[in-house]
């Protein structure tokens, strides 16, 4: 399979974005294999993910 991988966790940037080919691991019984067609993500996670918003724990 042909994924979009982030290459540094915390750098969020166009170009810490690469295509990379994946095998496609066995699953197990209680697993599923699903295809993403498309995906967001809201700007506060964006933020949240560069570190310009801390992030909340919850109780």
């Amino acid at each position: 399979m042909i994924a979009t991988q982030l290459e540094e966790p915390w750098l969020v940037s166009t170009d810490r974005l690469a295509l990379a080919v994946r095998r496609e691991s066995e699953l197990d019984v209680d697993q599923v294999l699903i295809e993403v067609d498309a995906c967001a993500m809201c700007r506060t996670d964006l933020q949240i993910a560069t570190g310009d918003v801390p992030a909340h724990r919850l109780p």
